[in-house]
């Protein structure tokens, strides 16, 4: 009995426990259900958004093929149109060409018949330049005669002696006018100058290192006829140097600059094989440094010259268009005398040395051509108002953009950019492989 009773008390126990473990399987299958259906709702609910954003996009997208077939239909029309246009236009344009070509076509007959009437008068001028080419033979045959004589004469001036040279000169003490003396009365005129100054014609200032300058010329005082008839370089007029001065003999080198360089802890030029150059890709202001410099070195005052001075200086005495006459070529000055695809395929598309080709009555080395050369003055568009006592024309830079002279001409330029009066203008600022300087040196 107690043995059924245990039994019976056990049964029981595990009823208990078996009961438990179902309300609690019972429990966790009622909150599974209740999470199950929060998330079928959540579910439900982004099913409705996405069936709304659905339906708009399946809108937007209705309303887009609407408009882009609108827009091709537009198009449509528009090249229609077009095409319409076109074809008017052509039409158009080819009865103006019909008309044009019959236009021309009675033009051409005129011309025809003019042509033969003129015919004869054509044979009777092709004898007449016959004539002229014949006389004009002979004329430059006289030419070349006085030249002979010329050059004589010249010679025989040159031949003068010394002593009756500085008695004629002790005798005149008034300005000489310096519009187109012989070579022999300038150079003369030049050596009494330097000697009244006590220097030789051509000198050197020391540096404080004891090297030597640039070389510098002597140049007398005296008048000239500035300018020419051209639009920027008139109107011509007489300009009074009344003070001798001196200007550099070459244009400044890339060795002279180079050395300035070394000393002023300035970037120095590359081309060293170019040190007998004229330096180039100098501003107005980089010349106006080395002046300053070589005044700071050499205890005188060095400077750029004025445009009258350059042009003095440059013509020594001549009024010819150069300091030898009217023509130029590449045996007198380096200059571009070629079209264009001949110039651009030459070998001269660059400087040559300073001492290249034969210096002016004064000295001067290439005064044209080889490189344009800075100038004190601001630029203005011709001479009226201009200084006629040499001096610098300087102005307002702001009124006048900073603009300053160039003189002489380049290695790339035409002849007449090469003339003794031509000018040439450029803001202080620029630099170009065509551009150099030449200083001036006061003397009182």
């Amino acid at each position: 009995m107690r043995q059924l009773a245990r039994l019976a008390a056990h049964a029981a126990n595990i009823d208990k426990n078996y009961l438990r473990q179902l309300t609690q399987m019972a429990t966790s299958v009622a909150n599974t259900n209740k999470q199950l259906s929060t998330r079928l709702e959540q579910i439900e609910a982004q099913q409705q958004l996405f069936t709304g954003q659905l339906q708009q996009f399946n809108q937007a997208m209705t309303e887009q093929q609407r408009d882009a077939a609108q827009t091709v239909e537009t198009l449509a029309q528009m090249e229609l149109s077009l095409n319409e246009r076109l074809d008017d236009s052509a039409e158009q344009l080819n009865a103006q060409i019909e008309q044009q070509e019959q236009l021309l076509t009675k033009q051409f007959v005129k011309y025809d018949v003019q042509l033969a009437e003129n015919s004869q008068t054509i044979m009777d001028l092709v004898v007449q330049i016959e004539n002229l080419r014949q006389q004009s033979q002979a004329i430059d045959k006289e030419a070349a005669t006085e030249d002979e004589s010329i050059t004589e004469r010249i010679i025989n001036s040159n031949n003068i002696s010394e002593e009756s040279t500085e008695q004629s000169d002790d005798d005149d003490t008034t300005l000489r006018d310096m519009h187109e003396q012989p070579i022999a009365v300038v150079q003369q005129l030049q050596r009494k100058t330097a000697k009244m100054l006590g220097l030789e014609v051509a000198f050197y200032h020391s540096l404080k290192d004891g090297s030597q300058g640039p070389e510098m010329l002597v140049i007398p005082p005296g008048r000239f006829f500035m300018g020419s008839a051209r639009d920027m370089e008139r109107p011509q007029h007489e300009v009074t140097i009344a003070q001798p001065f001196a200007i550099g003999r070459f244009t400044v080198t890339f060795a002279e600059y180079t050395v300035f360089c070394e000393r002023t802890w300035r970037r120095k030029p590359e081309k060293w094989s170019y040190s007998q150059h004229p330096m180039v890709y100098v501003t107005w202001g980089d010349a106006q440094a080395y002046c300053e410099w070589l005044s700071e070195q050499t205890g005188y005052r060095y400077r750029l010259p004025s445009e009258a001075e350059w042009e003095y200086a440059a013509r020594a005495a001549t009024s010819t268009d150069f300091w030898w006459g009217n023509e130029i070529n590449t045996s007198l000055a380096n200059h571009g005398n070629e079209s264009f695809f001949d110039f651009v395929l030459s070998t001269k598309i660059q400087t040559v040395p300073v001492k290249s080709f034969a210096p002016n009555p004064f000295g001067l080395y290439q005064v044209h051509g080889n490189v344009y050369e800075w100038c004190q003055d601001y630029w203005h568009d011709n001479y009226n108002g201009a200084p006629v006592d040499g001096s610098a024309w300087e102005g307002n830079a702001w009124v006048l953009k900073n603009k300053r002279v160039q003189r002489g001409g380049c290695w790339a330029s035409h002849s007449s950019r090469c003339r003794s009066a031509s000018r040439h203008s450029s803001e202080a600022t620029n630099v170009s492989q065509a551009g150099g300087f030449r200083v001036c040196c006061d003397l009182d």
